[in-house]
């Protein structure tokens, strides 16, 4: 009971240090490389307890590192249309900065549910399709850009690529395909009364 209550002492004043705007992330170190022998009454397998040992983040600090990787893939994105127009002569650089842009966007949805919550969405048994298919034409991109230095293939890939990612997204999406319907025919009936056309 005793060190039940020191425990508990030590976390409040882990709490109270943290009230700052900002801070790192802790570390502990986890049970089993500690050197007590005592054995919990609870059945906690040592991937659950290496779970809640390892890095963990904030509130705050989960929002700052969502919107700095969606920042970063928005900026990427935006960067790679720019060589839109230019695609046949400088298609590698579209690839990586497409690539780079959307991993940081898939990325930053991590910050957001966790990174193990994270995957296991992705490769839920609904998503598990779409996820397989993105990641497999995301690889054959990359191979056709860096690898086989083949403009027309990587054009083809990266065709691909997006169309993969849009099918990702357009499950993502609350309701799926009648959702996006919604969610457009909303974006389009407050153009048309923003709008004088």
């Amino acid at each position: 009971m005793a060190n039940l209550k020191s425990e508990l002492d030590e976390y409040m004043q882990q709490k109270e240090s943290r009230r700052s705007y900002f801070s790192l992330p802790t570390f502990s170190t986890p049970r089993f490389f500690s050197r007590n022998n005592e054995v919990d009454d609870e059945t906690v397998t040592w991937f659950q307890q290496a779970q809640k040992d390892y890095c963990t983040l904030s509130r705050t600090q989960r929002f700052i590192g969502f919107g700095t990787c969606l920042a970063l893939g928005l900026l990427c994105f935006i960067l790679s249309f720019i060589y839109i127009p230019v695609l046949l002569l400088q298609a590698k650089k579209f690839v990586l900065l497409f690539t780079l842009g959307s991993l940081f966007f898939i990325m930053s949805f991590s910050f957001l549910y966790g990174p193990w919550s994270h995957i296991k969405s992705l490769f839920s048994k609904e998503r598990a399709l779409t996820t397989s298919l993105y990641a497999i034409t995301l690889v054959a991109t990359l191979y056709c850009a860096l690898g086989l230095k083949s403009t027309p293939l990587t054009v083809i890939c990266a065709i691909a690529q997006v169309t993969a990612l849009f099918w990702m997204i357009m499950g993502s999406v609350p309701g799926g395909s009648s959702g996006m319907r919604m969610f457009g025919s909303m974006f389009k009936s407050s153009v048309s009364n923003t709008l004088p056309i």
